[in-house]
């Protein structure tokens, strides 16, 4: 979200950005083995570009541990600032590691700005990106070990088969709504 202004009669460039920018992650996904996987699979895409998808956000070359079971720790009203309770003690978060928060039944996907560790009760004050799109209440659930995305597929969908599924990789986009 967000805009790159660049003036006419000359002058610098602008960057203007909305607080809180959507993300979107495409995923490419080996053939599949059988006509069956191809079927269910294919059928629940299709189902998806309906009611919409959760999907889990790969962590690649992050070695995520056991990350407890972190909450919001406290009333957010927006911004970066992120604090956490309920985290293993001395759990070692990454910078570009993903995080998903469930607030109000809907997650929203960022990731660390930084590495940050937690102390040893199990709570840490981090930063994210992109900004918090919406405030955030005391418990909230913040998932680091399985992070997610959810939101919408991308129009795609018109090359899905259940045949081709069979023979070709599957390519698709999620890009969040909220």
């Amino acid at each position: 979200m967000g805009a790159t202004l660049t003036p006419s009669l000359g002058g610098p460039v602008q960057r203007i950005n909305r607080l809180g920018n959507r993300t979107a992650i495409s995923y490419t996904l080996r053939p599949l083995y059988s006509p069956t996987e191809g079927r269910i699979f294919v059928a629940r895409l299709m189902r998806g570009r309906q009611v919409g998808v959760i999907v889990v956000v790969p962590q690649s070359g992050i070695i995520v541990g056991t990350p407890g079971s972190p909450l919001v720790n406290g009333a957010v009203g927006g911004g970066i600032a992120l604090p956490i309770k309920g985290l293993t003690a001395g759990y070692v978060m990454k910078e570009g590691q993903p995080l998903s928060i469930i607030h109000n039944s809907r997650r929203f996907l960022h990731w660390f700005a930084g590495d940050y560790t937690a102390d040893g009760s199990g709570s840490g004050a981090t930063n994210i990106y992109p900004p918090l799109r919406t405030a955030l209440t005391n418990n909230d659930v913040i998932e680091i070990a399985k992070p997610y995305i959810e939101g919408s597929l991308s129009a795609d969908s018109d090359r899905w088969s259940k045949q081709a599924a069979a023979r070709n990789p599957i390519s698709f986009t999620v890009t969040e709504d909220a």
